[in-house]
């Protein structure tokens, strides 16, 4: 499907991509009203977040737009199952860093030669998903259970609480090109050097949220969801199929 101009979306964002909707909609060529909501989402477990999705896509005003454009991947499932009665568009993507790279096969060609990596970009270094937050709450959470607990009840709660950042020894930087890419680099290569982790660049791009936004939405990247119809999992290599 070639980009199509004049249209009016409405894009409703995970707030982890705020800098690059402020800096990509003014330039898309289309009408786009935004809607951002907060990164927390990924938290709260896919029923919840589901549902929060689906009172956003609720609250949009049908006869205002052409389609909704949902800026997220798959994620854990907690986009499976949105409905609207508008056309839904989104990436064939299980999560954002392949947004973030610019390219499903790219993302997972890095990824499968590089296990243990954590994946950064400048919004994620400064957001509830940086690294440094990460582990302040997991530290906090240890030593609270010091100090209320001891002997048998310490132990055993400390070997159910699992440290989320264990099966790291990598962090990427995706660059972009969007933001405060210096600041962003240097935290991330900050954290990695507090940790011995190894530091690696990658080359990303904006080129999937762009062609997303223009309308130009090859079926082999983008789903495109009819009214009645819900974004579910494939369990193949294009990530998401319509159900």
């Amino acid at each position: 499907m070639g980009a199509e101009k004049g249209k009016r979306y409405k894009l409703i964002a995970c707030e982890i991509f705020r800098t690059e909707v402020e800096t990509l909609v003014p330039q898309c060529g289309n009408h786009v009203d935004v809607e951002i909501l907060p990164i927390g989402l990924h938290s709260i477990g896919k029923e919840k977040m589901s549902a929060e999705l689906q009172t956003a896509l609720d609250r949009v005003d049908v006869s205002r737009y052409d389609a909704v454009l949902l800026l997220y991947g798959m994620c854990s499932y907690g986009t499976c199952g949105l409905r609207s009665p508008l056309p839904m568009v989104i990436t064939k993507a299980h999560d954002c860093i392949t947004l973030f790279m610019g390219s499903r096969s790219f993302y997972k060609e890095y990824f499968d030669a590089h296990p243990g990596t954590f994946y950064a970009t400048s919004n994620i270094m400064n957001s509830d998903l940086s690294l440094d937050r990460i582990a302040v709450k997991y530290d906090e959470q240890v030593a609270s259970f010091k100090e209320k607990y001891d002997g048998e009840d310490l132990e055993y709660l400390l070997e159910t609480l699992s440290d989320p950042l264990k099966d790291y020894s990598r962090i990427a930087y995706v660059n972009n090109g969007v933001g405060n890419i210096e600041d962003g680099m240097k935290k991330t290569a900050a954290f990695a050097e507090s940790r011995s982790w190894t530091f690696d660049e990658v080359a990303g791009n904006t080129s999937l949220i762009e062609r997303l936004l223009a309308g130009d939405w090859d079926e082999n990247v983008f789903l495109v969801v009819p009214p009645g119809k819900t974004p579910g999992p494939s369990y193949e290599e294009d990530v998401l199929h319509t159900v």
